[in-house]
C-alpha cells in the first residue's frame, strides 16, 4: 500500500476532525495526536507493504505456474496475505 506522508497526514487530520465531532472526546494536543495518527497509518502501510512482497514471493515460489490476476491468484494471494497479517499486524 502506497502511502505518501502527505496522504497520512490528511487521513489523520480526517480522523482528527472526526473525533472532534464526538461529545464524548476531550481532545487536547492536536499536533501531538495529529503526529501519532500520521504515524499509525504510515506504520501500517509499511507493515502492508512487506506482508504484499512476502505473499507474491510465495505465490511465485509455488511448484505451480500461477498466472498474476488470474483467479486463483486471487484467491492464494487472500488467503496468504491474511495468513501474514495475523502474524504480523
Amino acid at each position: 500500500m502506497k502511502l505518501s506522508e502527505e496522504k497520512a497526514k490528511i487521513l489523520a487530520h480526517r480522523v482528527w476532525k472526526s473525533l472532534g465531532a464526538e461529545k464524548s472526546v476531550h481532545l487536547v494536543d492536536s499536533q501531538k495526536a495529529l503526529g501519532a495518527l500520521r504515524d499509525v497509518f504510515l506504520n501500517y502501510a509499511h507493515k502492508a507493504d512487506s506482508i504484499d512482497r512476502k505473499v507474491r514471493e510465495k505465490i511465485t515460489s509455488l511448484r505451480r505456474n500461477v498466472a498474476p490476476g488470474s483467479p486463483e491468484w486471487e484467491i492464494l494471494y487472500h488467503k496468504y496475505f491474511e495468513e501474514e497479517a495475523h502474524k504480523h499486524l
